[in-house]
């Protein structure tokens, strides 16, 4: 029989939900990497940790639960791999080769990551013309774009700009386990998750299970 029913909890660590260590909240965009402690306020970013907390008895969790999360700790990771090339080849250029644990990337709505143009690189991507750079799948970013080479001109002004200097590729990937989508309509996000035996009779075991969310 399970110690106590399915339940909520709110909160991490002593005092919490879960033996998680409060994650880490990433950005990506024009301006370059960012990483905010998590709950900090004005990076659109969630403000509160929450867990799910139940119980199986049996051999295994069951299949579903084990396909979908596997056994053991799963930590929200980002794993960057890509390269951006500035506009006179080596120089401005940047390398992005690293992967960062117990972190998860914070994003829009948009299917596209968009860099600004050379106008507007003091403006707001959002507001004024940009450029696409990338596209965005499940759980990944896939950096896409080379600078038509037949365009007149190296100040080609509708190139984009990282760092306010203009680029003229992006390759790569920037991958992340888990992810929290700004302004959407779920308004939470699962970033980690917990599977494990607590207590054993036999070849029956007693499964502790946590899904932890952000919101």
């Amino acid at each position: 029989m399970a110690p106590v029913t399915d339940h909520w909890a709110v909160g991490n660590g002593k005092n919490g939900s879960s033996s998680q260590k409060l994650p880490a909240m990433m950005k990506f965009d024009h301006n370059g990497i960012r990483t905010f402690k998590f709950g900090t306020s004005g990076t659109g970013g969630p403000t509160i940790m929450y867990s799910y907390v139940s119980y199986v008895v049996g051999v295994d969790p069951g299949t579903t639960l084990t396909s979908y999360f596997g056994t053991g700790t799963v930590n929200p990771s980002v794993s960057m791999d890509f390269q951006l090339i500035g506009l006179d080849g080596n120089h401005r250029s940047a390398s992005f080769r690293q992967s960062v644990a117990n972190t998860f990337l914070i994003q829009d709505t948009s299917q596209y990551l968009k860099f600004p143009q050379a106008y507007f690189i003091d403006a707001s991507a959002r507001e004024h013309p940009s450029v696409k750079v990338g596209f965005k799948e499940p759980h990944k970013i896939v950096f896409s774009f080379q600078k038509d080479m037949d365009a007149a001109g190296d100040s080609n002004p509708n190139l984009p700009h990282y760092q306010g200097s203009p680029i003229m590729q992006a390759g790569g990937n920037l991958s992340f386990s888990h992810t929290f989508i700004m302004n959407s309509s779920n308004g939470s996000s699962l970033i980690g998750s917990s599977i494990k035996p607590i207590f054993s009779h036999g070849s029956e075991r007693i499964w502790k299970i946590v899904l932890t969310y952000v919101g």
